[in-house]
């Protein structure tokens, strides 16, 4: 199996996979960020919370269940797969995806992410931030 690198994955991205919001400057390293969008469910109190403009930051406590959705939607044509996962400094404050790790072929909708806090203290996270990394692979036969 083999990755884009940046040329390829900036064509697909640019076209066909985040057409709408595709932003150059978050292509790096063969993958691209994608940030955080306006709405976050929580299962500590069953509560889906909207980010706005005015109070654009959400906390996510220790010990604390958060479903977090991407800004972007992502159109999966059906000879990729993407693979997902947190960046590593929320990974290394104690951040995990609980969720799945890829994007099928043919997905096409916000990236959704189970996340649990097994840190000792508080993660803010801000909307619009990047947060997320999508690697893209072409299958090499059908499905």
């Amino acid at each position: 199996m083999s990755f884009l690198a940046n040329n390829e994955l900036k064509d697909l991205l640019e076209k066909e996979i985040v057409s709408k919001s595709f932003d150059v400057k978050r292509l790096k390293n063969a993958s691209y960020e994608l940030t955080l969008g306006p709405q976050i469910y929580s299962n500590g109190d069953n509560t889906k919370t909207y980010l706005t403009d005015e109070e654009p930051q959400y906390e996510i406590k220790p010990g604390q269940l958060t479903i977090l959705i991407t800004d972007e939607a992502v159109k999966m044509p059906s000879k990729y797969i993407g693979f997902i996962s947190l960046k590593f400094g929320f990974k290394f404050r104690g951040l995990v995806n609980i969720s799945g790790f890829h994007v099928d072929p043919g997905f096409h909708g916000r990236l959704k992410f189970s996340v649990y806090n097994a840190g000792s203290s508080s993660i803010i996270l801000e909307k619009g931030s990047p947060y997320f990394v999508l690697w893209i692979s072409e299958l090499t036969s059908g499905l």
